[in-house]
């Protein structure tokens, strides 16, 4: 099973003081409960992206206690390997290249971003709060209830994307020249 861990200058990016230990290294043993105590993994780090985030490959280990959701605590844990933009599997994880952009695009607002086109990624629920999506083939993309408040997708291709629920700026309103049908789905406005 493939489990993350969204890290900020080696910190959990949602709190706690511990640092983690190089890859490799096992944390100290801690009592787990979700979002109490222990060392918190995901199946889905998109949904914890904080700007200038880096995302690792993580084992836990030991006792471990969920919510039901996409985390859980562990006892102990371990990183193992950077998630980086030649991670040979990314081809197979949309979420993750989303993640991935949003975080290069935080550190570099001129990035290159070629390498991820997300045509038909789901990003339904993901937190794309101040990403920098700009320039990316989203046409298609399921992004249904996913937090966009100052998302910038200036450039970005939206065609047929759902965002049914998606919030937009504290609104449910559509970014300047799009226009959301009943179903969700954007399309552009024609200019005249």
């Amino acid at each position: 099973m493939l489990l993350f861990k969204v890290l900020v200058n080696g910190r959990s990016c949602h709190g706690g003081a511990a640092e983690y230990p190089p890859p490799g290294e096992w944390t100290a043993r801690i009592s787990p409960s979700c979002c109490k105590s222990g060392w918190h993994l995901t199946s889905d780090p998109l949904r914890w992206w904080t700007p200038k985030a880096s995302l690792w490959l993580a084992e836990g280990d030991g006792l471990l206690a969920g919510d039901g959701s996409d985390k859980a605590a562990f006892e102990r844990v371990r990183i193992v390997e950077q998630i980086t933009r030649d991670w040979k599997y990314l081809p197979m994880f949309p979420r993750v290249r989303a993640f991935l952009v949003a975080s290069i695009r935080s550190e570099d607002a001129n990035s290159d971003i070629l390498w991820a086109t997300l045509v038909g990624a789901n990003l339904a629920g993901a937190n794309l709060v101040g990403a920098t999506l700009e320039g990316a083939d989203l046409a298609g993309a399921d992004l249904a209830e996913a937090y966009l408040v100052e998302a910038d997708l200036a450039g970005a291709y939206l065609a047929d994307a759902n965002l049914a629920g998606a919030k937009w700026n504290n609104s449910e309103q559509p970014p300047t020249g799009w226009k959301q049908g009943y179903d969700g789905r954007l399309t552009k406005l024609e200019v005249s």
